[in-house]
């Protein structure tokens, strides 16, 4: 069976063809936003994504906890960890293209090799300067990761699937990423031992989307000055139809970068062990998808801008309600409504974005997406390790009130024009 697609042309003979990127074959109109139908069709990659987000789950946080075992100070952990966020920057440059030359089948494969590799160096010992490289190096795969997804399901959805289809895609990654945090727990008799678990597991995440049937790539892979350009003039298009969708995905980013990676420190500065620390990511990481499908089917319902304002509002109050409580008997509750309604800014976001940005634009599309995400993960954790540092474990939630406030405030005073999203 063929993969769903994203661009439509004209057939000669009558009626219309649908192409994505690597495989063309004729669709009726109708199929196009079959929900079976489109679950189908990505059904591998999903399975390999939930397989390879588990990897990651458990690399996160395992890194974020040898970091803190090291005694290294708040602000240089969050350095180490915000280089995630450099190289899943950096990434952005270079992973559409590669998409182009080789094909998303391919480019999986290559993201997943790439990260196998890094989790297996980090098992070498606690170097600040080695870790700084990998999680470098692991931004960078990881973003082409995401960019083989975001475009193959904007892709596959219509407009009144979008945010369902989207949903999808972030709870599968979130059980993903709650079944490695159990993995923590897991005995085993080297130190160096749950990095190889996290090495297996991205490395088994190919084989699904490597074994469905590959299609053809497009060839020749622009430069990087043409590169620059492609995503610069898709800022600018993006900036001028969907402003409050590509500023809501930098604050998620921020939001998101802080989360996985200072959360644990958080925690450890209130005093709870390793076991604590790894079963709340858990808990968190379910806590986290349990929003998504509500939250996506409403964004299908109502209009998508009055519900982002809502979530900011919802964010910026239970993150000032954890920070002005302290270490109380609610505090993890709080946390956990906390992470539920957060990690349901981006997949709204995204949707914002895609509902009025062209077809066969669509990795272009989630390379500045995923660009403007990098950049608030790399200045989230910076932000909050300093607020940590001045204010004490508080600090995080009071810089995510800030954050989702700002957001809140930007889109009251911004008017949209009846073409803006």
């Amino acid at each position: 069976m063929g993969v769903r697609v994203f661009a439509m042309r004209p057939r000669p003979g009558g009626g219309f063809e649908f192409v994505f990127l690597m495989t063309t074959f004729p669709v009726q109109a109708s199929a196009v936003g079959g929900w079976r139908t489109v679950l189908r069709s990505v059904a591998a990659l999903l399975l390999g994504y939930t397989i390879l987000m588990a990897g990651n789950g458990l690399f996160t946080t395992l890194t974020a906890l040898r970091l803190i075992g090291s005694g290294l100070s708040t602000t240089l952990t969050g350095l180490i960890q915000s280089l995630y966020y450099v190289g899943f920057f950096a990434g952005t440059f270079a992973c559409g293209g590669l998409i182009r030359q080789v094909g998303h089948h391919r480019a999986f494969a290559v993201m997943a090799a790439t990260i196998t590799c890094v989790a297996l160096a980090q098992s070498l010992g606690v170097s600040p300067w080695l870790w700084a490289l990998c999680r470098l190096l692991t931004g960078m795969a990881l973003v082409g990761i995401f960019m083989v997804m975001e475009s193959w399901l904007n892709g596959c959805a219509a407009n009144h699937l979008r945010g369902q289809v989207m949903s999808v895609y972030m709870i599968t990654g979130y059980l993903g990423i709650s079944a490695g945090q159990w993995l923590l727990n897991v005995p085993l008799s080297a130190s160096g031992s749950l990095f190889s678990v996290v090495g297996i597991l991205f490395a088994l995440s190919a084989i699904p989307v490597t074994l469905t049937t590959p299609g053809t790539h497009l060839g020749v892979s622009p430069n990087l000055l043409e590169t620059i350009l492609r995503l610069l003039a898709t800022v600018r298009q993006m900036a001028r139809l969907a402003p409050i969708g590509l500023g809501a995905t930098l604050v998620a980013g921020c939001l998101s970068g802080a989360f996985y990676t200072m959360i644990p420190v958080f925690f450890a500065r209130h005093g709870y062990g390793e076991a604590d620390i790894a079963e709340f990511m858990g808990l968190s990481m379910l806590a986290a998808l349990s929003l998504q499908w509500p939250v996506g089917r409403l964004s299908d319902k109502v209009d998508r801008r009055t519900l982002l304002a809502r979530l900011c509002l919802a964010i910026g109050a239970i993150a000032l309600a954890i920070a002005l409580s302290g270490k109380t008997a609610w505090m993890l509750w709080l946390i956990l409504a906390y992470v539920s309604v957060t990690f349901t800014l981006y997949g709204v976001a995204s949707a914002i974005v895609n509902d009025v940005m062209p077809p066969e634009s669509r990795i272009d599309t989630s390379s500045v997406l995923l660009l403007a995400f990098a950049a608030g993960g790399i200045a989230g954790p910076l932000l909050v390790s300093l607020f940590m540092d001045g204010l004490g474990p508080a600090g995080y939630f009071y810089c995510s009130a800030v954050l989702s406030f700002g957001l809140l405030a930007a889109m009251t005073r911004y008017r949209p024009s009846p073409r803006d999203a």
